[in-house]
């Protein structure tokens, strides 16, 4: 008989042993809770000591019995969830990083091209002779209004022209 409860012993010991080892570990995958993709090298602190970081599908597996967890990526908030609550799928929340207001100020851009600009331009590379009559001065909004005398003059040369 003595053996008998010996056996029993070990047999009630094992047992109690693998439950307590069954309680221990934990698996899960971690997921991003706006797109349902599963988050990559996210950090999960086990507490009281330890850190285990899922792999490239979100998933996890943790072997030492804790208290809590808290669950740790950049892009997420982080999340602290009892032993109790840890189940088999954590859903992060995403940061929200808020950007200041943009201004955004443009010219509407011209198609074709601008023909008071091109004559201006053609008639500064001519060379003006002093004196002699320039068509282009009529086209140079720089210039000083012509007075009286300067108007019968270029009217006499284009009527002569």
């Amino acid at each position: 008989m003595e053996n008998n409860m010996k056996v029993k012993y070990v047999e009630t010991a094992l047992l109690l042993s693998a439950s307590l080892m069954a309680h221990a570990q934990l698996s899960g995958v971690v997921y991003d809770m706006e797109t349902r993709m599963p988050v990559a090298k996210a950090n999960i602190f086990v507490n009281p000591k330890g850190v285990v970081t899922t792999d490239y599908r979100g998933r996890f597996f943790i072997d030492k019995s804790c208290s809590s967890v808290t669950v740790s990526h950049v892009n997420y908030e982080n999340r602290v969830l009892k032993r109790s609550e840890v189940r088999d799928t954590v859903w992060l929340l995403p940061k929200l990083n808020a950007v200041d207001d943009v201004l955004i100020i443009g010219h509407k851009p011209k198609i074709g091209f601008d023909i008071r600009h091109t004559v201006v331009k053609s008639a500064s590379s001519v060379p003006r002779q002093p004196g002699g009559f320039d068509f282009f001065k009529w086209f140079d909004r720089n210039q000083k209004r012509k007075t009286g005398k300067e108007r019968e003059r270029y009217q006499n040369i284009m009527k002569n022209y």
